[in-house]
C-alpha cells in the first residue's frame, strides 16, 4: 500500500518489460498521491505513465492536476492535445465540451475563444458564435488601449451588418 513501494515495483516491471503491470502500479501510486494532496508528485508519476502509454485518460488526469496546482498553461496544453485527438476522430461533442472548459479556465485566451467560435459557426450555433466573437473583439480593444489613455476607453458599441441597421450594445 505504500506509494514508494508501488513506484519501485513499477520500476521493476519496466525493467523486466512488463509495461501493463508497470502502468497499473504507477497509476495507483499517482492516484494515491493525488488523494493525499501531493499533486506535484502525482503529476510526475502520471508523466511516467505517459512515457509508457499515451492515453487520453492519463492526459485528462494530468490536466486536472495541473488545474489543482494552478498551472493554467500546462492544463491548457493538455486539453489542447485532447482537443486535437478528438478532432482527428470526429468527436465534435467532446471537442465542444473541452473548448468550453478551456474558455472557463482561461477566459483571456483569444486562441481558444477563436477555436470555439469557429466550432460554433461550423455547428450553426449563431448566437453563441456572435457572443464569443464579441468577447474576443472587446478583449482585443481593451488590450490595445494606450497606457497614456486615462478613464473609459470605450463608451459605447454599435453592431451592424454591412447594409443593415445598427444595434446598440450595453
Amino acid at each position: 500500500k505504500d506509494i514508494t513501494i508501488r513506484l519501485r515495483i513499477g520500476d521493476l516491471f519496466v525493467k523486466t518489460g512488463k509495461k501493463a503491470d508497470a502502468i497499473k502500479e504507477y497509476t495507483e501510486a499517482a492516484r494515491a498521491n493525488a488523494q493525499r494532496g501531493f499533486y506535484l508528485k502525482a503529476i510526475a508519476v502520471y508523466k511516467q505513465v505517459l512515457k509508457l502509454e499515451d492515453t487520453i485518460e492519463t492526459r485528462n488526469k494530468l490536466a486536472d492536476l495541473y488545474l489543482k496546482q494552478r498551472l493554467i498553461a500546462d492544463a491548457i496544453g493538455e486539453y489542447s492535445y485532447m482537443v486535437s485527438w478528438f478532432e482527428q476522430r470526429g468527436k465534435t461533442a467532446e471537442v465542444l465540451e473541452l473548448l468550453k472548459k478551456m474558455v472557463n479556465i482561461d477566459p483571456e485566451n483569444v486562441g481558444v475563444r477563436l477555436k470555439l467560435a469557429e466550432l460554433y459557426q461550423k455547428l450553426s450555433f449563431k448566437e453563441e458564435m456572435l457572443e464569443n466573437n464579441l468577447k474576443i473583439i472587446l478583449k482585443t480593444i481593451r488590450d490595445a488601449k494606450p497606457a497614456s489613455v486615462k478613464g473609459t476607453f470605450v463608451n459605447s458599441i454599435t453592431l451592424c451588418s454591412t447594409m443593415g441597421p445598427g444595434i446598440h450594445l450595453d
